[in-house]
């Protein structure tokens, strides 16, 4: 038999206590478990008892790693499982814990999905693609994620897709406008945007069409392109290199022609 002969509060976490049996430091628990098992100076206890206080403690602690990390923003039910694995929580603790959150409604999949649908809608940088990605990474069911998506309408994807779009049209660019219009599709289908979306923006936005600027794109991809194949190439065989790898930049057959006209009639 062991005897309580004091308990005192810790000073810098007021919710636990110290235990000291038979005026020696024991143990430390969770202010839930002392009232739980009405812990009190005079108390007698089993080393059977102590055993119980300690796992009871242990499991307090494991469901307290679970509130803090709640505490933060919301988490989907896997995402809890998987913090509490990695904090090296015993897994028969882990399905208590799990069951006590869920008893006291702080597990809601689906009010995650949406939330998390939400902030990305927010942040105006991702499609639909992208987020429903996410939330079967998070561990969210198919079903919770297609009510979630919901949320995203078409009009949610346009607005988003369009701002995009158009800052990446009105950034300087030594390139053609049909390859403009090339990377700012496939950035749109990068980031998870649906195709129907995509092509509606592709007719809306508004893509520089300065016959300057698009003059001394090609000039600055042919030059590349003479100095890479001139050293190995000449005559036909160089104009067909320089044809082939700016007309695959996008750039127009009448502007390729201009351009081999100028530079081979200047290096001549």
């Amino acid at each position: 038999m062991s005897t309580i002969t004091k308990i005192t509060t810790q000073k810098k976490r007021k919710h636990r206590y110290n235990i000291f049996i038979e005026n020696k430091y024991a143990f430390s628990v969770d202010e839930d478990v002392l009232v739980k098992y009405k812990l009190a100076k005079g108390l007698t206890l089993e080393p059977s008892e102590i055993i119980e206080l300690l796992d009871a403690e242990s499991l307090q602690q494991s469901y307290v790693t679970a509130i803090h990390y709640l505490s933060f923003r919301q988490r989907s039910r896997k995402e809890i499982e998987r913090h509490l694995y990695k904090k090296e929580i015993e897994p028969n603790h882990i399905e208590i814990v799990m069951d006590r959150l869920d008893k006291e409604n702080l597990l809601d999949d689906l009010g995650f999905a949406k939330s998390f649908v939400r902030e990305r809608i927010r942040q105006k940088k991702k499609g639909p693609k992208i987020i429903i990605q996410e939330l079967m990474e998070k561990g969210v069911s198919k079903n919770n994620i297609n009510e979630a998506i919901k949320i995203m309408t078409f009009s949610d994807q346009y607005a988003i897709a369009f701002t995009f779009a158009q800052k990446r049209a009105d950034r300087p660019k030594k390139e053609s406008i049909e390859k403009q219009k090339q990377q700012i599709r496939a950035s749109l289908m990068q980031r998870g945007f649906d195709s129907d979306v995509i092509n509606e923006v592709m007719q809306e936005i508004e893509l520089s069409k300065d016959k300057e600027a698009e003059w001394e794109a090609i000039k600055h991809h042919g030059d590349r392109m003479y100095r890479r194949h001139s050293k190995r190439s000449s005559g036909f065989e160089l104009k067909q290199k320089i044809t082939s790898a700016l007309y695959a930049r996008g750039f127009k057959s009448e502007q390729i022609n201009q351009f081999i006209d100028e530079k081979l009639t200047n290096e001549e």
